[in-house]
């Protein structure tokens, strides 16, 4: 039997974008009443402010901001990374033990150190041929020395845009959407966010069941009320 072990990468989205949002309101309040660095970067690399706050979508901005590392940001965040060796492996490791299982274990340890010495001679390769930019620690390591100062979320009609800005500007902007009565109700405040999405879904599923529609929770393979 011939089996196929794809190693696939996680998407620029998911290792550049900020998170959805699951901590308090207070939280919240609390980062949009921080003070940011925004005049003085702004300033500095000679951007325009935003209702005093940096916000940059466009490729020159990002380049006097960032860089030589523009890059990363600037990349269409539906590609995918390329991913350290590490993800490859733990990707490919519990693949490749489940298929050696019926193998008799001498056999099986020297064809999974076979599998996993060509992995890694692949995984050479497609380092050499694709873009630092896109590779996943160099993703990793841009987040984790901005993401104090900065969101990066994708643009509203053009999700493989990034849009950069400044964190105190994200916090007002969902503070502003979220509490605004004609896009949200709040019919709730809770302690924390697995309590809230647990209450949320019970809503969801008695309002379902009220309309007549119970079935979309029972069957298919996303159980669960329809949203």
């Amino acid at each position: 039997t011939l089996s196929t072990i794809r190693v696939k990468g996680r998407s620029v989205f998911e290792l550049l974008c900020s998170p959805k949002l699951t901590c308090t309101t207070q939280d919240v309040q609390q980062q949009a009443s921080k003070p940011c660095k925004c005049t003085t970067l702004a300033r500095k690399h000679g951007l325009p402010l935003v209702d005093g706050h940096i916000v940059v979508r466009q490729p020159k901005h990002a380049g006097a901001l960032f860089g030589r590392q523009a890059a990363i940001v600037l990349q269409d965040l539906r590609g995918e990374a390329t991913p350290s060796w590490y993800e490859a492996r733990s990707t490919f490791t519990p693949s490749v033990r489940h298929i050696l299982l019926p193998v008799q274990s001498d056999s099986a340890n020297t064809m999974y150190s076979a599998c996993l010495s060509h992995l890694k001679s692949a995984w050479h390769i497609e380092r050499q041929v694709s873009p630092w930019f896109a590779r996943q620690e160099a993703i990793s390591e841009f987040r984790k020395n901005w993401s104090d100062f900065f969101a990066f979320t994708p643009c509203d009609k053009n999700t493989g845009k990034c849009m950069i800005l400044c964190q105190c500007l994200y916090a007002k902007r969902n503070l502003s959407l979220y509490d605004d009565p004609k896009q949200f109700e709040v019919v709730a405040e809770l302690k924390d966010h697995a309590t809230a999405k647990r209450v949320a879904l019970d809503m969801l599923h008695d309002r379902a069941t009220s309309a007549g529609i119970q079935r979309f929770r029972q069957s298919g393979t996303k159980k669960g009320p329809p949203v």
